[in-house]
């Protein structure tokens, strides 16, 4: 992980408190051919609900978005990329092997 990525992703879960009490939906996608998320390769999935909690732990290397029933995890020693794509929209990259990757994209409204 480069210094501006990790600098970047630090600011992001500092001031991730403004959030909470938001919508978040994540679209996330497996990619079994490296960077190449078309859907011949990738898996998808969608989640939505209200932002409770943004947390991250030294144990296992986690960033967790919580809600009341439901949470989801990033691991940041695996993140690779990471970019505001618009106003309150953000996307994760985390690489897993040679050839798995997940996309993870972060909407808040």
């Amino acid at each position: 992980m480069t210094e501006n990525l990790k600098t970047r992703i630090i600011a992001f879960f500092e001031n991730g408190a403004q959030f909470y009490g938001k919508k978040v939906a994540i679209k996330e996608s497996i990619s079994t051919n490296a960077l190449n998320f078309d859907r011949h390769f990738t898996s998808f999935s969608y989640l939505e609900f209200d932002l409770v909690n943004i947390s991250t732990r030294i144990s296992g290397g986690r960033a967790t978005f919580a809600g009341e029933k439901q949470y989801y995890e990033i691991g940041l020693d695996y993140l690779v990329h990471f970019e505001e794509i618009g106003e309150n929209q953000f996307e994760f990259i985390e690489k897993y092997s040679e050839t798995v990757y997940r996309k993870t994209f972060l909407t808040i409204r």
